[in-house]
């Protein structure tokens, strides 16, 4: 009865320390990781959405001679601007 009630708790500390370093192991190299891959992805998605918006900009200039940008309450709107060398 001793005997078994020792291979128990022996068998019961095995799991916890299994457990414990698992736990470890997660917070040291599998988050740290993980988190990498997300921020690389998150940017790799924010300069694709800034290279999409500055490619519509470019092509609805060429094509209406002006694009509009919305800010809150106001409007920006942008055009080509020619300007004109002075002549001597």
């Amino acid at each position: 009865m001793r005997q078994n009630k020792s291979g128990l708790i022996i068998m019961i500390l095995v799991i916890i320390v299994v457990l414990l370093l698992a736990i470890v192991a997660y917070a040291l190299l599998i988050k740290p990781g993980f988190d990498k891959y997300i921020f690389e992805k998150q940017r790799e998605m924010y300069n694709q959405g800034v290279s999409d918006t500055i490619t519509f900009m470019f092509s609805e200039i060429q094509q209406k001679g002006y694009t509009q940008i919305f800010a809150n309450n106001q409007t920006l709107i942008l055009a080509p601007v020619q300007v004109e060398q002075p002549t001597e």
